[in-house]
C-alpha cells in the first residue's frame, strides 16, 4: 500500500472522482471545478495527467477504455481499482476523525507582527480583512451557483465549511483590528524597552 506522501491531496481528489465512476482526466478537470475542488487542492492540467499517471503506476487506478472521436487522440478512460476503493477510504475517514497538525500562515503571522508598528500591523490587517470579505462574497455566489444546479449537498458540505471558517476569521480579523484602533492593546513602537 502507498505511503500517505505518496497520497496527495490531488491524488485523493482523483480518487473520489473515480469512486464514482471511470472518467478521463479531462472530465476530472472540469468536474472539479464546476464543484470548486480547486478551492481545496492545486489543480494544474499538467500536475492532474502526472498524479492520474502515478496513482496508475501505484496500481490505484487503472485503464478501462480508450475513447477516440474523429481526429482527436485517444483519450484513455481510468477507473479505481480495490486497492484504490480501500485507500481512499481508510484515508478519508482518518482525515475525517483526526484533527490534524497544521500550520497555517495566519497565526504564525499574529504571534510575529509585535515587531511592527501598531498602524502597519492595523493596516495589513485590513488588506487581509478587504480579501476575506472578497473570498467570503466568492464562496456565497459559488454556494448559490450549487444550490440552482441542484447538485446534492453533499458535494459542496466543503464551500458551506470554508465560508463558515472565513467568517469566523473576519469576525477575529475585525475585532483585532478595533481592539488595535482604539488602543485597547498595548502596542508600544519596536525596539523600545515596553515593545520587550
Amino acid at each position: 500500500m502507498p505511503t500517505r506522501a505518496q497520497v496527495t491531496p490531488l491524488a485523493l481528489a482523483v480518487l473520489e472522482l473515480l469512486h464514482e465512476r471511470p472518467r478521463h482526466p479531462y472530465d476530472m478537470q472540469q468536474v472539479m471545478r464546476t464543484r470548486h475542488t480547486d478551492r481545496l487542492v492545486k489543480l494544474k492540467a499538467g500536475s492532474l495527467y502526472h498524479t492520474v499517471e502515478r496513482l496508475e503506476r501505484l496500481g490505484l487506478v487503472e485503464v478501462s477504455e480508450t475513447e477516440r472521436s474523429g481526429r482527436r487522440p485517444e483519450r484513455r478512460v481510468y477507473a479505481i481499482t480495490p486497492d484504490g476503493r480501500t485507500l481512499y477510504r481508510e484515508y478519508v475517514t482518518d482525515m475525517l476523525a483526526t484533527v490534524a497538525e497544521e500550520y497555517p500562515e495566519y497565526p504564525l503571522a499574529i504571534s510575529l507582527a509585535h515587531a511592527f508598528e501598531g498602524e502597519t500591523v492595523r493596516a495589513e490587517l485590513q488588506h487581509r480583512r478587504d480579501e476575506l470579505q472578497q473570498q467570503i462574497t466568492e464562496l456565497s455566489e459559488a454556494n448559490d451557483r450549487l444550490e440552482r444546479m441542484e447538485l446534492p449537498r453533499r458535494y459542496w458540505l466543503d464551500i458551506d465549511y470554508l465560508r463558515t471558517m472565513k467568517r469566523a476569521e473576519l469576525a477575529w480579523t475585525d475585532r483585532l483590528i478595533g481592539e488595535l484602533a482604539s488602543q485597547r492593546i498595548d502596542w508600544p513602537a519596536p525596539g523600545t524597552k515596553e515593545s520587550q
